[in-house]
């Protein structure tokens, strides 16, 4: 059998290493790096954990309450998850991604609506 090497199809397959992770991000920082391509860096907020706390001892030499907490600051805490790195055609098709990611997540969140405002009014009516 001759192989049909017009095909106009190609495939990408794709890898997942072991160190793949799906993280939840809170936002976004980042600007132009010094070779004109886009920096990305992912951030979650999270709460300024005290350095350390100091506890009592009892007498029965068991750990008891904490008397002390040394914090490092009063202020707010972005621990930065990862970054990526792309040039501007890159950035162009994220964009369109994102948007049509978007617009498919607020038609499904507007049909939910939808179906429970009908199933809310079909328990009134009854």
């Amino acid at each position: 059998m001759v192989q049909d090497n017009t095909s106009k199809d190609f495939t990408f397959k794709y890898v997942k290493p072991l160190s793949f992770k799906t993280a939840k991000i809170d936002g976004i920082i980042g600007g132009l790096n010094v070779k004109r391509e886009i920096s990305m860096n992912f951030y979650v907020d999270a709460i300024d954990l005290p350095s350390d706390v100091i506890h009592t001892v009892n007498e029965n030499t068991t750990i008891g309450d904490p008397i002390l907490e040394n914090k490092k600051t009063q202020s707010a805490l972005r621990e930065l998850l990862s970054g990526v790195n792309f040039d501007i055609q890159t950035a162009k098709s994220i964009v369109v991604w994102l948007n049509d990611k978007i617009k498919e997540a607020e038609k499904q969140n507007a049909e939910i609506v939808e179906l429970a405002t009908k199933q809310s009014n079909k328990l009134i009516d009854s």
